[in-house]
């Protein structure tokens, strides 16, 4: 059952098509002949992303990237503690998909440290959403940005999340066979 504010903006969204009296929607009526009344439709103008897409599995990307992904998601909290590229860091070590422990302090730094030392390429997606399962996703921001790894049910780091995060997506970065 959608919530009442819910409901409320999508009555309205409809109401708003069903009102709007533009000469292409003005074609489909009902009632009398010669009436103009519109017919209502609907639009999808009002979504919501209760979570993200699931997750796809790639061919190209090394299975020790996997192993820090499921690695990352056991050790994760159920609440942020401010510490993501630390445990990125430890599940990338425990998976052996990287040789030693990372050194730069802060997370926006992650992808040029990874692809500099660790052999990792960035790979061709545009937004978190389309990453494979296992990319090491890296954003930006005004402090110290964010670091996190795609699961198949979302997104992990220091806690487990269904969405990506809100600051500016960097880039996604995995070790490639």
């Amino acid at each position: 059952m959608p919530k009442p504010a819910a409901a409320l903006l999508l009555f309205s969204a409809v109401l708003l098509t069903a009102i709007s009296t533009s000469p292409a929607q003005t074609a489909g009526t009902f009632g009398l002949p010669g009436r103009s009344t519109p017919v209502a439709r609907y639009t999808t103008a009002y979504t919501t992303v209760t979570s993200a897409p699931r997750a796809h599995y790639s061919g190209a990307i090394n299975t020790l990237m996997i192993v820090a992904a499921g690695t990352a998601e056991v050790a994760a909290e159920k609440r942020s503690t401010g510490l993501c590229w630390r445990y990125v860091k430890q599940a990338l070590v425990k998976a052996n998909a990287v040789s030693s422990y990372p050194q730069t302090a802060y997370a926006r730094e992650a992808g040029r440290e990874l692809t500099e030392r660790y052999g990792f390429r960035r790979l061709p997606v545009r937004s978190p959403l389309q990453a494979p399962v296992g990319a090491v996703l890296v954003y930006g921001g005004t402090r110290a940005g964010h670091v996190e790894i795609r699961t198949p049910r979302g997104y992990v780091s220091d806690y487990r999340s269904r969405r990506p995060c809100a600051l500016p997506f960097l880039g996604a970065y995995a070790r490639v066979q």
